[in-house]
């Protein structure tokens, strides 16, 4: 039994891991926002650019956008380690969800069934985080297009 609590150790670990180090995720980025500025990062801190956040401009309403869907990008990633720990849980207690008898298959055709859509469902939210990167490079690019035509 302690292996099966140190396995549900591991999306713990990365729940907290994404919570604070969601920028070093491949293709995952994080922002500061202070008063003036709007701050992108990607990768470990490494500043990709910074916006200002003037209340008439449409570089401050291209910079909402992009800090929206880092916000959308970031829950997400949040998402994934719950989907983790239901595929994990589910393997091992898979002995008592299935039946232990052979001639009745439907417990397992359901364990199955249900198991194949949680990684179904996993694999779907990889997709689309890294989707929502490209929606994130176009916005970083759209905004410094907006930051050029203010200046």
């Amino acid at each position: 039994m302690k292996k099966a609590a140190y396995l549900l150790l591991i999306p713990i670990a990365m729940l907290i891991f994404f919570f604070y180090f969601q920028e070093a995720v491949p293709g995952g980025y994080a922002y500061e926002e202070s008063n003036e500025t709007l701050t992108v990062y990607s990768s470990y801190q490494t500043e990709i650019r910074s916006y200002p956040l003037d209340a008439d401009s449409a570089v401050a309403l291209a910079a909402a956008t992009l800090r929206n869907i880092i916000d959308r990008q970031q829950t997400i990633l949040f998402q994934i380690p719950s989907i983790v720990l239901l595929i994990i849980v589910f393997f091992l207690y898979r002995t008592k969800i299935q039946s232990r008898d052979y001639m009745e298959m439907s417990g397992r055709i359901i364990y199955w069934i249900v198991l194949g859509f949680f990684v179904v469902t996993l694999a779907y939210l990889i997709y689309v985080f890294f989707g929502m990167t490209a929606d994130i490079e176009t916005w970083i690019e759209r905004t410094d297009s907006y930051l050029e035509e203010s200046q």
